[in-house]
């Protein structure tokens, strides 16, 4: 294989776009899949995911707020 023809300026212009979009193909694939894994953990644990740690999901909003007089 003729290395020099691979490695000539016009070929590695084509070469750059193409491995960025890989790569950063790639990375979204696996960012997205550790989301997925860490929500599932999430569910199996017994955790609502969708809440943030600090809130807890209120069962009726009449318990929540203070009657007024």
């Amino acid at each position: 294989m003729d290395w020099n023809r691979l490695l000539s300026p016009e070929i590695i212009w084509v070469f750059i776009p193409i491995i960025a979009i890989l790569c950063g193909s790639i990375t979204s694939i696996i960012v997205r899949f550790h989301k997925h894994r860490e929500r599932m953990a999430m569910i199996a644990a017994g955790f609502h995911p969708d809440f943030p740690p600090d809130e807890e999901p209120m069962e009726e909003e009449n318990d929540s707020h203070e009657q007024e007089t």
